[in-house]
């Protein structure tokens, strides 16, 4: 929110902000920001919401369960999206294409299915076209908002670490480092839903 506030200062300088959502994953955090706030909601509005899914795997991330129990974030994204990216569609046979085309209408009926290979999406077709439907957010969760304010109550539970130190980082033992981070957090702390590197 920060960002995006400096940034209306300089709104004739640019036609549009594409957000990327690793380690957030789930998109409807910002899609409740941009909708319920009324400084974001004045400047910018949501153009469409983009999944990429790759089309060999999908099903197997739309069928996993979490184990403790929170949000299958495959899921979230697929019902979420305006317009679904089908990538790597040279992998799969058109009856699998067909089977898991089917699946995501079943999971969201308003989004447009592009289809693509290595990612070459046709920009045309999903950006700069108005796209976005809260209609298909409701029908997925009719409790959008209520579920998505009592998460921002929660973040108190959310903690960030700063480290500064002077010298050179040697990249591959920081990378051993950070490869082993999560696993030894989960073994101290037990219970770790997410951690994200900046």
């Amino acid at each position: 929110m920060r960002t995006l506030g400096q940034l209306t200062k300089r709104r004739k300088d640019f036609d549009a902000i594409l957000l990327e959502t690793t380690g957030l994953a789930d998109p409807a955090p910002i899609v409740y920001t941009i909708q319920t706030n009324s400084k974001m909601s004045e400047n910018y509005y949501i153009d469409s919401i983009v999944c990429l899914a790759d089309c060999k795997h999908l099903h197997l991330h739309l069928d996993e369960k979490k184990s403790d129990g929170s949000a299958n974030e495959a899921l979230q994204q697929v019902a979420f999206a305006d317009k679904i990216l089908l990538n790597k569609i040279d992998l799969v046979t058109e009856q699998e294409k067909k089977v898991l085309k089917d699946r995501l209408a079943t999971i969201n009926k308003f989004a447009t299915i592009v289809e693509t290979e290595k990612s070459r999406a046709p920009l045309d077709k999903i950006l700069g076209i108005n796209s976005f439907n809260m209609e298909s957010i409701l029908n997925y969760d009719p409790d959008f908002f209520d579920s998505q304010e009592e998460s921002k109550h929660n973040l108190e539970m959310v903690s960030s670490v700063g480290i500064t130190f002077k010298g050179s980082l040697h990249a591959q033992y920081f990378n051993l480092f950070m490869s082993e981070l999560p696993h030894d957090l989960l073994h101290f702390f037990g219970n770790v839903y997410r951690v994200i590197f900046c």
